[in-house]
């Protein structure tokens, strides 16, 4: 597999912060991302959107908790990378924002919502039925916003919540991706907007409505869709 400029670029600056992470302090790094310090591995025990990683000290070379401890591809190196590095153990303020309303949001909500909230209002239109389906088996726990929507914990302090509209004869159907006040204290935003497309990739996966599964490419495709 050839590695483009963008993809060795990615992996330099993954590779300096697992550096600056070496020298902090494992319980302080535990307490900030709320995960579990393993001394025995020495490691972290982490879930992302519903998979379990774990992420060795001081290497930080995230390893999937399965049996084969396959390595994570980039994009999941990069997101633990920056996670450990900026969450900071504010507490989830309950409080649902838009991407625009995160830093330097305005500049990635366009094509967010393309790859999102978009995507998802066209492949499921109001068909309610499949989509809570989908969900639920996502172990999306029901929120009270729109005609449907469903809360998911990406990252231990990273929840997501997905917010649907039924289409009537002048609006077609809506969906839109919404982030915690608290989100910017843990990922950058356009790691979080990354993890949003994630998200609904993931949704229609469980749908049937997507044949390859998005949590095991390798590549990450979204920058495509810009």
């Amino acid at each position: 597999m050839t590695t483009t400029a963008r993809e060795r670029e990615l992996l330099a600056f993954v590779e300096r912060i697992r550096e600056q992470l070496a020298e902090v302090d494992p319980s302080t790094m535990a307490k900030n991302t709320g995960t579990t310090f393993d001394t025995e591995i020495p490691g972290f025990d982490l879930t992302v959107l519903g998979r379990h990683f774990v992420v060795p000290y001081p290497s930080f070379v995230v390893r999937e908790a399965a049996v084969d401890h396959h390595e994570g591809s980039l994009w999941m190196q990069a997101l633990v990378a920056h996670y450990f590095r900026i969450a900071n153990g504010r507490p989830i303020a309950n409080k649902w924002i838009a991407l625009r309303d995160l830093p330097n949001g305005m500049l990635y909500e366009k094509a967010f919502q393309g790859y999102s909230g978009d995507k998802l209002a066209k492949a499921f239109g109001d068909d309610f039925e499949a989509l809570s389906i989908a969900c639920r088996k996502l172990r999306g726990s029901p929120e009270s916003m729109g005609d449907l929507s469903y809360r998911f914990l990406a990252l231990p302090y990273v929840p997501l919540a997905m917010v649907y509209w039924s289409g009537d004869e002048d609006f077609p159907a809506a969906a839109k991706v919404l982030f915690d006040e608290s989100a910017s204290h843990y990922l950058p935003t356009d790691a979080l907007a990354t993890l949003g497309g994630r998200l609904c990739n993931m949704i229609l996966y469980a749908a049937g409505l997507l044949t390859q599964d998005p949590q095991h490419e390798h590549h990450d495709h979204h920058d495509h869709d810009h």
